[in-house]
C-alpha cells in the first residue's frame, strides 16, 4: 500500500511484524516517557515535562489552546489572547480528557453504544457509520467508496491495523467541536503505537475526503497523507498520544491547519517534500497554520 518511506519503530521497544518501513530514521536518542494521561500532562508536573517547560513563563502553562480560529486570512498567529483573541482557551482543569476503549471480558467496551461491529472488509459501497455503534476495525480496511462517519462515532482499531483510503475512495469524518469522531486504540492499556494509522489517505483517494474535529490517539501515525491534496485542509483535530501526529509524503501537498496535537512521541507534524522515489517540483507547497504541538515529542513540526 505505499508504506515503506514511513519506518515503523515501535516506541515500547518491542518488535513489530508488518512492512518494512526503513527508510525514515528515527531519533536514537529518543527517551521513552513514561505513560502519561491528558489529565497528567495538564495538571502533573511529570518530570520530563518538568524539563521540556523548564523555560516556559508561567502565565503560559495556566492556559491551554483548546482550538484555533478558522478565520485564516488574517495574521493571527499567536496562541496568547492578547495575539489571538478569536481562540478558544481553557483552564487546564477543564481541558477534555481522551476517551479510550479497552476490552473487559474480552470484549470491546462500547462506551454507551447499542453494539459493536467488528469491520474486517473493504468499504466499496457507500455507506455511513453511525454514532450509536462502536466500529472495531480488525483488518486493514481499504475504503473505496464514499464512508461518512457520524459525529460522536467511535472507531476502535486492532493492532498494526487501519483505514486506507484509495481508489476513488472518500472518507468524510466531520465531527463538531462538542462531539468529534474518536479514533482509538482497542487496548485495555493503551499506548504509542497500539495500530499502525486511523486514516492513510493514499494519492488515489478521491481529494473530497474530508477530516475536521476528530480525536485521533494512540496510532503509530495519526493521519497520514501520500502525494495527494485535498480539497480542504486537515483542521481542527485532536491528537493525542500518537508516534506521530500528521505525516505527509509527496510533491503533492494537504494543509495543515487548526489542530491541537499532545504528547507525541517523534513529531506532531512530519512533511517530506519529496516523493518516496525521490521525485521533487519546485512547485509544491504546503500552508502550516495555528496548529500547537506541546508536551513530549522529539519535534513539534519538521519539513524534510
Amino acid at each position: 500500500m505505499g508504506l515503506d518511506w514511513l519506518l515503523w519503530s515501535d516506541p515500547q521497544g518491542q518488535s513489530a511484524s508488518g512492512p518494512d518501513r526503513s527508510t525514515l530514521d528515527a531519533s536514537e536518542d529518543a527517551i521513552i516517557p513514561e505513560k502519561v494521561t491528558l489529565t497528567d500532562a495538564l495538571t502533573t508536573r511529570v518530570p520530563w515535562i518538568e524539563a521540556l517547560a523548564s523555560g516556559r513563563p508561567p502565565q503560559q502553562e495556566e492556559r491551554v489552546l483548546l482550538a484555533c480560529p478558522v478565520d485564516t486570512t488574517e495574521s493571527k498567529r499567536g496562541e496568547s489572547e492578547a495575539e489571538c483573541p478569536e481562540a478558544v482557551f481553557v483552564e487546564h482543569a477543564d481541558a477534555p480528557e481522551p476517551v479510550s476503549v479497552g476490552t473487559s471480558g474480552g470484549s470491546l467496551m462500547t462506551m454507551g453504544t447499542d453494539s459493536v461491529i467488528e469491520v474486517n472488509y473493504d468499504i466499496t459501497s457507500n455507506q455511513i457509520w453511525t454514532s450509536d455503534n462502536t466500529y472495531h476495525v480488525i483488518a486493514d480496511v481499504n475504503v473505496q467508496a464514499l464512508l461518512v462517519i457520524e459525529p460522536g462515532t467511535m472507531v476502535a482499531f486492532g493492532p498494526e491495523k487501519g483505514l486506507f483510503v484509495n481508489n476513488g475512495g472518500a472518507l468524510v469524518s466531520c465531527g463538531t467541536p462538542d462531539n468529534p469522531v474518536i479514533y482509538t486504540s482497542d487496548s485495555q492499556d493503551p499506548w504509542y503505537g497500539d495500530y499502525y494509522c486511523a486514516v492513510f489517505i493514499e494519492k488515489t483517494a478521491s481529494v473530497a475526503t474530508k477530516i475536521t474535529y476528530s480525536h485521533i490517539e494512540y496510532a503509530y501515525a495519526g493521519i497520514t497523507i501520500s502525494n495527494i491534496r485535498l480539497d480542504a485542509p486537515i483542521e481542527n483535530n485532536y491528537f493525542f498520544n500518537n508516534a506521530y501526529g500528521i505525516v505527509e509524503q509527496g510533491i503533492e501537498h494537504t494543509d495543515i491547519s487548526n489542530n491541537l496535537i499532545v504528547a507525541s512521541y517523534y513529531s506532531g507534524i512530519e512533511v517530506f517534500l519529496e516523493s518516496a522515489t525521490g521525485q521533487t517540483d519546485p512547485n509544491s507547497h504546503i500552508l502550516i497554520q495555528n496548529n500547537t504541538c506541546d508536551y513530549y515529542q522529539d519535534c513539534g513540526i519538521t519539513v524534510t
